[in-house]
């Protein structure tokens, strides 16, 4: 999700990144992010022992020992469509069947967490350390992304089902009740819930979700304008650029030369115009100004080029200079 919202940024939205070390290009959403993930992997490959893994959830189990029986069924449709049709036949499946799971889900469950108090037990202090810093850390950038993304305008994800239905019921909160306590009873009381009384929560978040998603297309589509409007406007200046940069330096030779000939035609002796050298003066400063920005931004030794620069200007200068002293002499 977030390397695909990446390529959606502008370059100069890319640029409000910076504190957190992305790369500038469309491919990649944060080499920061990535090297965090790298580093990860290199601790718990190097000196940390792999973390023992979740055991699937009672679902996940129904689902895995089904799914190719939905395969063969459904052979037309994708993961996510063979998923819904699992739930539905989860709802409805024989209580028997589903108690079945549940324990077989526990009896892993219980194994995993000996596996996890063990490992705990087996890590060192400074290996927790390492943990604790590197999740830390990890969090930060995933907070940083999420208000970067909230200050470019990304559409919020709507609730889901479930908590629409926990919103409802927050006021039936009892003070004396902690908040772990609560979520459990409401939990439990979404799961006894039946799908005729489900399916008023279901169908609102259907429609949000819908709503949602119209919203998040017409972002990523203002998001591609704003980039493709950055650059064709960037196209433009470095245009304008290039071709100052090409006749600047002719431009104050022809402008004398023409002055010069303007003055001579009206009289051949002519006091000296200020005005003539002001507009001279503006221009030349003004051109060679947008050349050395322009060098500036495409040269790699900045410093070479100012001092040339610096020595070519003071030589036109002086040249410039000389040809007006001897023409209105």
């Amino acid at each position: 999700m977030i390397t695909a919202t990446w390529r959606l940024l502008s370059p100069i939205n890319r640029k409000q990144f910076n504190p957190l070390n992305f790369s500038y290009t469309r491919e990649f959403a944060s080499a920061q992010d990535f090297t965090i993930l790298k580093s990860k992997q290199n601790i718990e490959k190097d000196s940390i022992p792999p973390k023992p893994k979740k055991p699937p959830t009672v679902f996940v189990l129904y689902y895995n020992s089904v799914r190719n029986k939905l395969q063969k069924e459904y052979p037309h449709c994708k993961i996510t469509e063979l998923s819904k049709i699992a739930s539905e036949k989860w709802a409805q499946i024989d209580p028997t069947v589903k108690q079945n799971f549940q324990k077989q889900f526990h009896e892993q469950f219980s194994i995993y967490k000996q596996k996890l108090m063990d490992y705990e037990n087996s890590l060192t202090n400074e290996q927790k350390m390492e943990i604790k810093s590197l999740k830390k850390g990890h969090t930060l950038k995933q907070n940083e992304i999420k208000q970067k993304l909230m200050e470019l305008g990304k559409p919020k994800r709507p609730l889901s089902a479930f908590m629409l239905f926990m919103q409802s019921k927050k006021n039936t909160k009892n003070p004396n009740e902690s908040y772990k306590d609560w979520l459990n009873n409401i939990t439990n009381e979404w799961k006894n819930l039946t799908m005729v009384n489900k399916s008023k929560y279901n169908v609102e978040a259907s429609d949000l979700f819908k709503k949602y998603k119209i919203e998040l297309q017409k972002w990523k589509e203002e998001m591609i304008q704003a980039d493709q409007r950055h650059e064709s406007t960037k196209g433009m200046v470095l245009d304008d650029n290039k071709n100052i940069s090409q006749t600047t330096v002719e431009c104050p030779r022809k402008m004398t030369v023409d002055i010069s000939i303007n003055e001579v035609k009206k009289s051949v002796v002519q006091p000296q115009n200020t005005h003539i050298y002001t507009q001279i003066y503006t221009y030349f400063a003004s051109t060679w100004k947008r050349v050395l920005i322009v060098l500036k931004e495409t040269s790699e030794n900045w410093k070479t080029v100012r001092e040339y620069t610096f020595i070519g200007t003071v030589g036109i200068l002086i040249s410039i200079f000389c040809v007006l002293n001897l023409m209105y002499k």
